[in-house]
């Protein structure tokens, strides 16, 4: 079972608040695309039993003062057990004179977290609009592709079973977005289809690849550090190595220069002698 605390910030308390406990998994989004009910489902909510849904389903996108929710979780896997913590964002007006206003807000909640494990951008499935993908694109401008995942919400149960189905439904401009993110990208699972026993297994598998991809995003990184780390070289001492190397690679020819010379020396001695004798 997994343990959660729910926190809810509005404008006013946010700039007092405490910073972000864990390592933050943002979820970003338009407004009603499914964001809450994602943070629940990697709760366990809908799957585990005698788990509530820790954040509420409702019009919240629409009170402004209620910028964010955190909930903690703990993931664990054959090797490791790590807590996060799951920022529900507000959601983002995909055309809005407050749009900016928010994408303000919203830095400053990133700042509270001094790491960040991952954005995941929760983007409502089938034909997008023209202000849909200008806002898809805002997105992936502002935010590191490195730590990006795409849940797609509210398709239909075909497209949730078959990912091979769901590709079908992208345009170029989905396909290239999503290449660039190492096609980090699943479908979740609406409760409307299946919120019941038999869909259980459903959200399960769901909940394992979405956990699964968000460590790998841990674990690439973390091998990148480890990699740099450990073969970190500063400026001064490479150019120290290369001027050692240029040293050793003078002192080697110079060696055998004097060998050369030595030898060719040796040589000409033998030939005046042996001139000289047979006079």
């Amino acid at each position: 079972m997994t343990d959660t605390k729910l926190d809810v910030v509005d404008e006013k308390q946010m700039l007092f608040n405490d910073r972000i406990k864990y390592p933050a998994i943002f979820l970003l989004g338009a407004q009603g695309v499914g964001k809450s009910t994602l943070g629940n489902m990697l709760l366990g909510c809908y799957s585990e039993p005698n788990i509530s849904p820790v954040f509420s389903i409702s019009d919240r996108d629409e009170e402004k003062d209620e910028i964010y929710r955190t909930a903690e979780i703990n993931i664990k896997g054959e090797n490791f057990s790590e807590n996060f913590s799951i920022v529900d964002m507000i959601g983002i007006p995909e055309s809005s004179t407050s749009s900016d206003e928010i994408w303000n807000n919203l830095k400053e909640v990133e700042k509270k977290a001094e790491n960040v494990q991952a954005y995941i951008f929760v983007l409502e499935g089938g034909r997008l609009t023209q202000h849909g993908l200008l806002f898809i694109h805002q997105l992936f401008t502002r935010y590191p592709k490195t730590r990006t995942i795409v849940v797609f919400t509210k398709v239909r149960k075909a497209l949730i079973l078959s990912s091979t189905e769901m590709k079908r439904t992208f345009n170029t401009q989905i396909s290239t977005l999503l290449q660039s993110i190492n096609d980090r990208w699943l479908v979740m699972p609406s409760l409307d289809l299946f919120g019941n026993n038999e869909g259980k297994s459903v959200i399960e598998s769901f909940v394992d690849d979405l956990k699964k991809m968000i460590m790998t995003i841990e674990n690439k990184e973390n091998a990148r550090k480890g990699i740099s780390d450990k073969h970190k070289i500063s400026f001064s001492d490479k150019y120290k190595m290369s001027f050692r190397g240029v040293g050793m690679d003078l002192k080697m020819k110079f060696f055998c220069g004097f060998l050369i010379v030595v030898i060719m020396t040796v040589i000409i001695i033998i030939i005046l002698y042996t001139i000289h004798k047979l006079k």
